[in-house]
């Protein structure tokens, strides 16, 4: 059986635009920018209900000096890979600034 992976990713000191394009670069996946105040502004992802999904945000939210993930306060730019495989968490790993803040396998 495949496992499914949902893995986050962090980039301390970066911007989402750029982030977004070392991402799509390493995996091959088309990411398109999008906009929502809930994910803290302009944001970057695959299709929507697309497999694997990418997702690609600055780690805000809309409240007022609210990270969204609070675990995390230094990193600027956050990575979520839903639905993904081990090929791809392989090719998100060769982006030397990346840190790895949650891995699950299910």
């Amino acid at each position: 059986m495949t496992s499914k992976i949902f893995d986050l990713f962090g980039v301390e000191s970066a911007t989402v635009g750029s982030v977004a394009r070392i991402v799509a670069e390493r995996t091959g996946l088309a990411l398109s920018l999008h906009d929502s105040d809930a994910r803290g502004g302009e944001y970057y992802r695959t299709g929507v209900g697309d497999r694997p999904e990418i997702i690609v945000q600055a780690n805000a939210t809309d409240e007022p000096d609210s990270l969204a993930e609070k675990g995390f306060p230094s990193f600027s730019v956050l990575i979520y890979l839903n639905y993904g495989t081990l090929e791809l968490r392989d090719k998100l790993s060769t982006f030397e600034e990346l840190a790895v803040l949650r891995n699950e396998d299910l």
